[in-house]
């Protein structure tokens, strides 16, 4: 929340400093009220002379008198003669200096220490959120963001409260995605050495096999071989991952748009998974609604997205026996469903299935079946085509659709 301030902190230093002058001058003159009433520290020679306009007889010899006298006191005092028609000695002038500041400054403390207090919680507030503790000017292993400063009035210091509150919202955000960020790397070291691990020592130990047993016959020889290539492909798909996550987390995968018939594309990526679904006795059903729909997209990585999907519905559906490919053609969008029937996914797992090394089948454990970055690349290439991905899971299948606009909406939001 961003206060709006509505009192000057100028205007009240203003209106303070007046009240306190006007206490300290209205106390002076009650001072000075009372010692001419009382004749503290005044000369009588004012009054004399006010007796004396009032007589006949002496009225010239004491005129002079006065006169004479009154000379002496107005290099003391003429301003107080003139207004007064009394004589003030310099003793009570400087007492009535010295208590008009006093006064001044007891009034303006008085009238300013709520003030005063505020900024002082808004520095120590500040300090306490800084590396250090403003009372004992100690440095502290890190500064305590989650503290907040008491937002009281509405001036200028309320203001920069709350500037330094939202201030400290951010940083602490900040450092909550560094954390995050921290912990990603850490779970990104453990996946990667833990699926890398799992290929690569079985290349090593077929290849081992194969150069040092040569009474090996041709067909184990192959077999070997064939185990030993199949590591490989599975290796260099997590590297491909690993690259993949990399480029989107830090916004450098590079898109090349353009028209490109996505029927035809599904068409094309079933016919060539048609060994991998035969391999694991599946049958795979392309049911589309339309001949053709053209889609701006970087063919390359939809096919990845596609690819990921069709791998994950081989994976966790072949004892479903089948999967089928769905497509419902809307007037400026095209949905696509990749549906498996083999084990219901748990409710509590959906919202988890598209983040970064999430596994479906160890609950974020690591496996050697993948890194678990497929569903999060896939994700992100569909977002970044301005389209969605979701999931479902039921007895009646598991489903992930995927919502892409048409190359007719795609153009008109470009224009």
């Amino acid at each position: 929340m961003k206060v709006k301030f509505t009192e000057s902190f100028r205007m009240r230093v203003m209106m303070y400093t007046c009240i306190s002058l006007l206490a300290a001058v209205l106390t002076d003159l009650a001072v000075l009220f009372l010692c001419i009433r009382s004749r503290i520290l005044v000369s009588d020679y004012g009054l004399n002379n006010m007796n004396i306009h009032a007589g006949n007889n002496n009225y010239v010899l004491n005129n002079s008198r006065i006169q004479a006298s009154t000379k002496s006191m107005l290099s003391e005092s003429n301003i107080f003669y003139r207004i007064f028609g009394v004589g003030i000695k310099v003793q009570l002038i400087i007492i009535l200096f010295i208590l008009a500041l006093v006064v001044f400054l007891l009034v303006f403390f008085a009238l300013t220490h709520q003030v005063t207090g505020y900024i002082t919680t808004i520095l120590q507030g500040a300090c306490k959120m800084a590396d250090g503790d403003f009372s004992h000017r100690i440095k502290m292993a890190d500064g305590d963001f989650s503290h907040r400063i008491d937002v009281r009035y509405q001036d200028e210091f309320s203001c920069i409260a709350d500037s330094i509150n939202r201030m400290a919202d951010t940083v602490e955000t900040m450092k909550k995605k560094e954390e995050e960020a921290e912990e990603t790397k850490n779970e990104l070291i453990t996946n990667v050495a833990h699926d890398l691990r799992t290929p690569l020592t079985s290349i090593i130990g077929y290849i081992d096999i194969v150069n040092n047993m040569p009474d090996l016959t041709e067909a184990q020889r192959s077999e070997y071989l064939k185990i030993t290539w199949e590591k490989a492909r599975k290796l260099e798909k997590l590297i491909n991952e690993l690259f993949s996550f990399t480029k989107i987390s830090y916004g450098g995968m590079p898109m090349h748009m353009e028209k490109i018939d996505l029927i035809k594309l599904l068409e094309q990526e079933v016919d060539e998974l048609y060994p991998t679904f035969k391999d694991n006795e599946l049958e795979c059903v392309l049911e589309t609604d339309t001949d053709s729909c053209m889609v701006m997209a970087d063919g390359e990585q939809l096919v990845r997205v596609f690819d990921n999907l069709l791998g994950n519905a081989v994976k966790y559906g072949r004892y479903g026996k089948m999967i089928r490919v769905r497509t419902v053609t809307e007037q400026s969008q095209i949905r696509i469903q990749v549906v498996n029937y083999g084990s219901v996914i748990p409710a509590e797992n959906l919202p988890f299935l598209f983040e970064k090394f999430y596994k479906i089948d160890t609950s974020r454990q690591p496996s050697s079946e993948g890194i678990g970055l497929g569903l999060a690349i896939a994700k992100s290439i569909v977002e970044s085509h301005g389209g969605s991905i979701s999931v479902k899971s039921s007895f009646d299948g598991t489903v992930f659709e995927v919502i892409l606009p048409t190359a007719e909406k795609a153009q008109n939001e470009v224009a």
